[in-house]
This record gives C-alpha cells, sequence and structure tokens, in this order.
C-alpha cells in the first residue's frame, strides 16, 4: 500500500496508533453463522446481535485474543484460520481485524456478557432489528469472497 506522505497523512496514520483493536471472529457451518446475542448490560453493544469479539489486551497477539474470547464468551477451543478484513467502528474508535476461525466443539454460553447464541443465514440476519449493517456487509463479502 502507497501513504501519501505529507501531513494530514501522517495525522491519520497517528490516530490510528491511538485507535483500540479488536478481533471478530467469524464462524459458519454451511451457510450459517454464528452470532451472539450481548447482554442488556453490555457496555459496547447492549442487546445486540453479533459475532463473537473482544478487545485486544495491549501486548497481546490477535491470535491470543481469538482464543480468549472464544472460550470465556462460548466456552470452546478454536482454531483461528486467516485474517480477512480489517476497518474501523462507525464510531471510529477501534480498528477490527476480521477472522475466519473454526471451533472444536458445540458452542455453549459461557459468560454473562452473552444471552443467546444462534445459527444464522445471512438473509436471517438481514431480519434481526439489533445488528449492525457493517457487520452484515462484512459477513455478505466473507462469503462471496473468502469462504474457501
Amino acid at each position: 500500500m502507497i501513504i501519501p506522505q505529507n501531513t494530514f497523512a501522517r495525522g491519520l496514520l497517528s490516530k490510528e496508533k491511538e485507535l483500540k483493536r479488536s478481533v471478530i471472529a467469524v464462524i459458519n457451518q454451511d451457510s450459517r453463522y454464528l452470532l451472539v446475542k450481548r447482554s442488556d448490560f453490555d457496555e459496547s453493544a447492549p442487546s445486540y446481535w453479533c459475532p463473537v469479539s473482544g478487545t485486544i489486551q495491549e501486548g497481546e497477539h490477535p491470535v491470543d485474543t481469538l482464543h480468549r474470547e472464544i472460550k470465556e464468551e462460548i466456552g470452546v477451543d478454536c482454531i483461528p484460520c486467516y485474517c480477512f478484513h480489517q476497518n474501523l467502528t462507525s464510531c471510529k474508535s477501534y480498528r477490527m481485524e476480521w477472522w475466519k476461525v473454526d471451533i472444536l466443539g458445540n458452542p455453549v454460553i459461557s459468560s454473562d456478557e452473552i444471552s443467546e447464541i444462534v445459527w444464522l443465514t445471512i438473509d436471517e440476519m438481514s431480519n434481526l432489528c439489533n445488528i449492525f449493517p457493517e457487520d452484515i456487509s462484512v459477513l455478505r463479502f466473507f462469503q462471496q469472497n473468502c469462504n474457501i
């Protein structure tokens, strides 16, 4: 990637370094994707449906974050396969890394951070009220371009 060397570009890069980083686990079987519903008291997205995700702690590798968050939230081990997409949250406070992840075992609610677990197609997700449209867009991109 070529980055223009001007004051504006340097300012953008320095702001991005200040962003928190998070991982999002894309877990799919056939044409269904695992989503969790955040608890009503969740700080970042109360009552929202989303893939398993979590903040990368200082000094932590994204793969380690995936292992930790998946075990904490849905009680299974995982195999992180590859990162296929990065973007900023709509409020521009997080840089998100989207990873294809395989899980070992059946997911169960293992944290009070989540209240439900479902497997849905992308079309079914579109009927949910509390889901980020950006999540559906990235999952649609994954289904069309990355699902190998």
